[in-house]
Parts: structure tokens; sequence; C-alpha cells
């Protein structure tokens, strides 16, 4: 069985500015670990492994979401509906041979609140009540 190497490119840049979410890049890989070719139909899906502290180097994530291979060298997924808090994710390759790569290097990635929301029915009253 051949192992393969993944590595993250760009990794939980979110794009667009919103409370809860990340979104996470990444480079498919072109080879196995020893070198030989890897094609994109050799990737069976990807998984995205993440949780709110690291994984460390002998454990794995609390969260892990499989990603079906879209044949397409940029990858991309996004997290929705994240809490405040600091995540830390990486993913992985399963190749069509039943292979599971290593994760990749760890990244991690702060959520702010969620802002209030804005306020609404706003008007002006004058000094003598009378609204205008």
């Amino acid at each position: 069985m051949k192992k393969i190497i993944i590595i993250l490119v760009a990794v939980l840049v979110p794009l667009v500015v919103l409370a809860g979410t990340i979104t996470l890049s990444w480079v498919a890989p072109t080879t196995y670990v020893d070198g030989t070719a890897l094609s994109l139909s050799e990737i069976s899906m990807y998984q995205v492994g993440y949780g709110t502290s690291p994984r460390g180097s002998n454990a794995s994530y609390p969260n892990v979401v499989n990603v079906a291979n879209p044949n397409t060298s940029s990858v991309s997924y996004t997290l929705n509906s994240m809490p405040s808090g600091t995540y830390y994710a990486s993913v992985r390759v399963v190749s069509t041979k039943g292979g599971v790569s290593d994760w990749a290097a760890e990244v991690s990635k702060f959520v702010p609140a969620a802002p209030p929301s804005t306020v609404t029915n706003l008007s002006i009253v004058t000094g003598f009540g009378v609204q205008l």
C-alpha cells in the first residue's frame, strides 16, 4: 500500500467575513510518498478533521468530515455555523486503493462571536414631541 503526501497550501481563509465560517483550501497531492505519480482519479476522498484543541502527535480529531473528490487540483471545504472560539484543523487523503495519508500540517483559526443585529425602526423625535 503506497502512502500519499498532501500539503495544505492556503488554509482556513474565510471567503466571506461572517462569524462562524471557516474555509479550508488545499492543493491535491500529485505523488505517493515513494514518489510515484498519483492521479486525481486515484483520490477517493479527503477527510477534514477539526476541533477546539490541537490534535497532538498520536490523537485524532473529534470531528471528521468526508469530502468527495471534486476531481480538481484545487480543493476547498467550508465549515459553517461554528461557535466562537479557536479551531484546529487538517486534511488527509484516502486513495481508491484504500491508502490513507498522514494528516497534513495542522492549522488554526479564531472565529469571532457574531455581532449583534442592526437597530431597526430608528426615528427622530423633536424636543416638542413632533416626530419627523
